[in-house]
């Protein structure tokens, strides 16, 4: 399996977003592979963060590809979960939000 990787870093939130989507789109178009998200460096993601990460997933997965998370905070893994489902137990190292 092979992922094209992009690093995530600072905060996201509403002011970030359209640059955050122009430069993921652009990452998409150049790639093939599934996207793996390099959060390391992130410290923070609002709503509109993740509403963005989300439209990026459904964008994969319609080319048959998939979103992966890498170096994922704990806390900011259950930031983000909550955030798309207050149910969902997050979890630790690298995350796929799509079935494997």
């Amino acid at each position: 399996m092979t992922w094209d990787c992009v690093a995530l870093s600072g905060d996201i939130d509403r002011a970030a977003v359209p640059s955050l989507r122009a430069e993921l789109c652009a990452f998409v178009l150049r790639t093939t592979g599934d996207v793996a998200l390099n959060c390391a460096d992130l410290t923070s993601i609002d709503r509109d963060g993740v509403r963005s990460l989300i439209a990026l997933r459904a964008g994969l997965m319609r080319d048959g590809r998939r979103l992966h998370f890498v170096q994922l905070s704990e806390a900011l893994s259950r930031e983000i979960f909550e955030r798309v489902d207050p149910q969902f137990p997050p979890a630790s190292g690298v995350v796929g939000l799509s079935s494997a």
